[in-house]
């Protein structure tokens, strides 16, 4: 228990340090990952981001008629 309260303040300030703003706004993309990597994230994210404008557009249509 004392042994891991140590180390957990030590180990705490390093993630906001290591990552800018930018890259920690997904909060899913932690250090820096390879290219292909970030390729299939935001495809990935890009893909579920258009099913969700395309359900609140539906969505939309439906309650205005």
């Amino acid at each position: 228990m004392n042994g891991y309260g140590v180390g957990f303040p030590k180990q705490a300030p390093r993630p906001p340090t290591k990552t800018p703003g930018p890259k920690q706004r997904n909060g899913i993309i932690v250090g820096v990952p390879s290219r292909l990597e970030m390729q299939a994230l935001t495809l990935s994210v890009a893909m579920s981001t258009r099913r969700i404008t395309y359900f609140s557009v539906s969505l939309f249509r439906l309650s205005t008629t």
